[in-house]
């Protein structure tokens, strides 16, 4: 069965990273776990993600700087962040900065259960594979092409210039990213 969404999960510990994978699951959802900035980074280059779920304090860095960069690049999905060391100031400049939701440790399964569906009724309800189906190549470069579709759609204030030779597809990336703009 094919997930509903896909879910960054940046989470340095274990137990906790696996409960939160279990809720994703159980929500439909695909996790993808990262336990350090960096791979998280790499992560996002491969990946489009509906929803965030990050910690805090992490052994390289904090989720709260990893959120900001994602934002500086635009297009940054949904975000739930957690942290152990809950901080009201910062939580309102995040939350008013385009965080989704902020909860601190230690978190009730039921909780968290409760915020990530909020965050998956706020999401686009069309299926990206619909919206992208337009674009059926299966090379590598296309698969960049897609990713890149994704990500523009999702930073709705951008300006996107497609440029290309006649033939090429432009309408078709285009349309692609107005379906999955505006669903």
């Amino acid at each position: 069965m094919k997930p509903k969404f896909l879910s960054l999960v940046l989470e340095d510990d274990p137990l906790c990273a696996e409960i939160l994978r279990e809720v994703v699951r159980a929500e439909g959802g695909e996790a993808v776990v990262c336990a350090t900035v960096r791979a998280a980074e790499e992560a996002v280059e491969r990946l489009c993600f509906d929803v965030l779920i990050l910690d805090n304090m992490l052994p390289d860095g904090t989720g709260a700087d990893f959120f900001r960069a994602l934002q500086e690049r635009g297009g940054t999905p949904r975000a739930i962040m957690l942290t152990g060391m809950p901080n009201l100031e910062g939580a309102v400049e995040l939350t008013r900065g385009g965080l989704f939701d902020y909860l601190a440790k230690p978190v009730e399964v039921s909780e968290f259960t409760q915020r990530l569906r909020r965050v998956l009724g706020s999401l686009p309800h069309l299926d990206v594979e619909d919206a992208l189906s337009d674009l059926v190549a299966q090379s590598v470069a296309m698969r960049d092409v897609r990713r890149l579709v994704q990500q523009a759609a999702q930073n709705r204030g951008a300006t996107v210039l497609l440029t290309g030779e006649t033939g090429s597809g432009k309408d078709l990336v285009a349309r692609s990213i107005h379906r999955l703009s505006f669903p």
